[in-house]
């Protein structure tokens, strides 16, 4: 019980010690992306993103995710139907900055959550054949990802690795290339 009191008194002192230094950046902001991703079907997507972030100081930050993406599939043997694949995920995030001189940091993160799938078919013959599955159940999943800030502009790559889809029949992991808009978190203006 004494070590771990002193465990959790060490703790303690370090995030006191950590908060007291000068602040950089403000610690609250808001990452706007749009993008393109790559699933393991070889189908490129097209996905949006938001994503509040608080940072516990200037190099460490958490946040929630919340992403959804949409492949057009290749038609079908029939050649008459296609197929829309809809991914969506709510994941918890971390990342790590490094300050590169200027207003130019890297971060380097992981996230982890909840991912669901939904495909849709239409027959361009019968326009009125028209089918859509519900979302299915619930998958997890962890991306690591790279991003570079330049300002309020941010740049990223992620690998979405879903776990467990051994019984799915379409594979929904996938990378991703975002481009997004910052909207806080900026230096203080008198720093």
């Amino acid at each position: 019980m004494k070590s771990i009191l002193l465990l959790l008194l060490t703790a303690l002192c370090y995030v006191v010690d950590a908060t007291a230094q000068q602040r950089q950046f403000k610690p609250f902001k808001v990452e706007l992306a749009g993008g393109i991703s790559i699933p393991s079907s070889g189908r490129v997507g097209y996905l949006l993103a938001i994503e509040p972030k608080y940072a516990l100081t200037d190099q460490i930050s958490i946040g929630l995710r919340s992403e959804s993406l949409v492949i057009y599939q290749k038609p079908f043997a029939n050649l008459t139907t296609v197929g829309t694949l809809a991914i969506r995920s709510y994941s918890l995030t971390g990342d790590r900055y490094v300050e590169l001189g200027g207003r130019k940091r890297l971060s380097l993160g992981v996230a982890a959550g909840i991912y669901q799938y939904a495909l849709g078919t239409a027959n361009y013959e019968d326009y009125k054949a028209l089918t859509r599955d519900t979302f299915s159940a619930v998958l997890f999943g962890i991306a690591p990802r790279l991003g570079l800030e330049l300002s309020h502009l941010k740049l990223g790559v992620d690998y979405n690795a879903v776990l467990n889809q051994s019984d799915q029949t379409i594979p929904i992991s996938y990378v991703s290339a975002k481009v997004g808009l910052v909207i806080g978190g900026g230096r203080y203006p008198d720093r």
